[in-house]
């Protein structure tokens, strides 16, 4: 139970995203290679996509730190809050786009 407590409090209630955010620096390093790789890949037509269970925020300040501030135009798609496994089978799933300020965005995707 204590287990599940701590959990719940680290993921759902986004503590741990929160702190590592906070100190990125500490976690993360930059990566020109890995901007570099990816960019070799879409040269060479290849389609490249991030899917993630974690929010949006995070994983942008984390590519951010990453590859710099344009870390998105390295990828054709990023999915966030995938709810994985559950995203591989659930025929229901919602998409949303984000707006250019980031906001949820209805309609076709």
């Amino acid at each position: 139970e204590d287990i599940k407590i701590v959990t719940t409090d680290l993921h759902v209630h986004g503590t741990l995203h929160s702190h590592i955010m906070r100190n990125v620096g500490r976690y993360l390093e930059p990566n020109p290679q890995l901007v570099d790789m990816l960019g070799m890949l879409r040269r060479e037509n290849k389609q490249l996509f991030i899917l993630t269970n974690s929010p949006y925020e995070f994983v942008n300040v984390g590519m951010k730190h990453i590859m710099g501030a344009d870390w998105r135009k390295s990828f054709d798609v990023v999915i966030c809050l995938s709810q994985k496994p559950k995203f591989f089978n659930d025929k229901y799933r919602v998409f949303r786009r984000l707006t250019a300020h980031y906001t949820p965005a209805y309609g076709e995707v």
